[in-house]
């Protein structure tokens, strides 16, 4: 059997595309390496793994209503970056680049320095080193 532990795709429904591929590639520098606006789709590549922005829509004829929600005002699911070399130099350049985060960095009583923000969705992200 396929070993499902391996993460390859992310894919993040989206209510509006075009807003949230501006800032994904805007403000978090993601390259797109291919586009199918008829569909709603946008794929980037993070590392070894898929990034991918889908049209709700959409999404609905593949699965329909009954799966695909169209309450964009509670997130669902956390987005956590790798741990980088330098945290506060990564906080810095997000906070540069226009990224508002929602909770300033702070070391975790499990030892884990996070901060977190959200995309234009909804959508939360942590960046996040251990101590």
């Amino acid at each position: 059997m396929q070993d499902v532990r391996k993460i390859q795709w992310i894919i993040i429904i989206a209510n509006d595309v075009t807003n949230l591929k501006k800032f994904y590639t805007e403000k978090l520098g993601f390259k797109i390496v291919r586009e199918v606006p008829e569909d709603g789709f946008v794929q980037m590549q993070i590392g070894q793994q898929f990034f991918a922005l889908f049209d709700k829509d959409e999404v609905k004829k593949v699965l329909g209503d009954e799966f695909v929600t169209d309450d964009f005002k509670k997130a669902k699911t956390i987005y956590s970056f790798n741990e980088p070399a330098n945290f506060d130099e990564q906080y810095d350049q997000l906070k540069t680049s226009g990224v508002e985060f929602i909770k300033e960095p702070k070391v975790q009583p499990w030892r884990q320095k996070t901060a977190y923000f959200k995309d234009p969705e909804g959508n939360i992200w942590e960046i996040q080193k251990w101590m």
